[in-house]
Parts: structure tokens; C-alpha cells; sequence
């Protein structure tokens, strides 16, 4: 599926992993133009938000915007396997520190992994106006 800027394109941040995850949305067609969404606390109730929200790919991107080298490659991933994905990353980073106060062996590999501070996500279910008011709808019904 080719990424277009009618569909519903989401940024996630994580200040604290999964335990607290900040939602930016974009609110046109215009990829200039974003709107922060809300926090979500927990990997169940990010799964929750990405299945309503029809999050359905990430997106990884290599170059500058609007240059000649510039690349972005969607992977297709249900809510699910985006939230796996992101967990067994952020225990991976917790253990490499482990490892080296009990003075076991850290590979090169292991040494230079960070996990994710941003994820680029998109629905090729909802378009633009439509998704982004469905994560608003999402937060305002969990609001206490």
C-alpha cells in the first residue's frame, strides 16, 4: 500500500516507554500541520487506541523531507504486533544495562541499541479528518 497524505498519519513519543506515550495527529493533508492528541498509559490501552484509530502500518524514513534522498517505507502491522514490537524493545534496553553491572559480555550490537523515542504510524483505513476525530473521541471517553 502506497502512504498518501489523505491517510490518517499519527506520531507517537515515549517519555516514559509504555507507560506513558504522548499522540500527535495530523489534522490535514499537509504534513506540516499536527495536532497533540493526548497521553496514553500502558501498552493495553495504546492497542486500544491504534485498533480504533485503524493503525495498521509504521513507517520508516531515511533522509530529509523534500530532498532527493529522502525515503519512507510503510510495513503493514495490526495494532497488536506494533505494541509487541515496541514492548520486547524497550525490555531489550533494560536488560543491556543488567548485563554490564554483572559483568557479562555486551556485544557491539547490544552496545549501540537505543530503543524508539518516536514511531511514525498510519491507517490505510481512515483518512485524515476522520481518524483524527476518532482519536479524539477515544480520549474524550476516557477522560475522568
Amino acid at each position: 500500500m502506497m502512504i498518501t497524505n489523505d491517510n490518517l498519519r499519527i506520531w507517537l513519543t515515549f517519555p516514559n516507554e509504555l507507560n506513558r506515550v504522548e499522540v500527535v495527529a495530523a489534522t490535514n493533508r499537509s504534513y506540516g500541520q499536527r495536532c497533540f492528541m493526548g497521553v496514553v498509559e500502558g501498552r493495553e490501552r495504546l492497542e486500544d487506541l491504534l485498533d480504533e484509530a485503524g493503525i495498521d502500518h509504521y513507517i520508516v524514513s531515511s533522509g530529509e523531507p523534500l530532498t532527493d534522498g529522502f525515503c519512507a517505507t510503510a510495513f503493514e502491522r495490526s495494532p497488536k504486533q506494533i505494541t509487541d514490537g515496541l514492548e520486547e524493545s524497550f525490555n531489550r534496553s533494560d536488560k543491556i544495562p543488567l548485563k554490564i553491572l554483572r559483568g557479562n559480555v555486551v556485544s557491539d550490537e547490544e552496545r549501540s541499541f537505543t530503543p524508539p523515542k518516536s514511531l511514525h504510524l498510519y491507517s490505510s483505513s481512515f483518512r485524515t479528518d476522520e481518524g483524527a476525530n476518532r482519536i479524539a473521541a477515544w480520549f474524550n471517553a476516557r477522560k475522568i
